[in-house]
């Protein structure tokens, strides 16, 4: 699961590519983290754009999950009621 800043971080790289280059890179295809996500961030490296460049660097800097809260002891072996 993607933190809230990552998503949001995601949709406005989305939008800021479509809106300059025409480029519609998915939100999901962003937080996949594979090569065409990768890719867009460079592209945003490379665009010169003050808002582009922030982005990339403020979405690499994004924790990708949240880390999962340890279970008490024998917690995962309760029953659900």
């Amino acid at each position: 699961m993607s933190t809230p800043d990552r998503l949001h971080l995601a949709a406005r790289i989305h939008f800021a590519l479509l809106r300059r280059y025409s480029e519609n890179v998915g939100v999901t295809t962003l937080l996949a983290d594979g090569d065409t996500a990768r890719e867009a961030l460079w592209v945003c490296d490379a665009s010169g754009d003050n808002e582009l460049m922030t982005l990339a660097r403020r979405f690499r800097a994004a924790p990708a999950r949240r880390a999962l809260m340890p279970l008490a002891p024998g917690a995962a072996t309760r029953p659900l009621r």
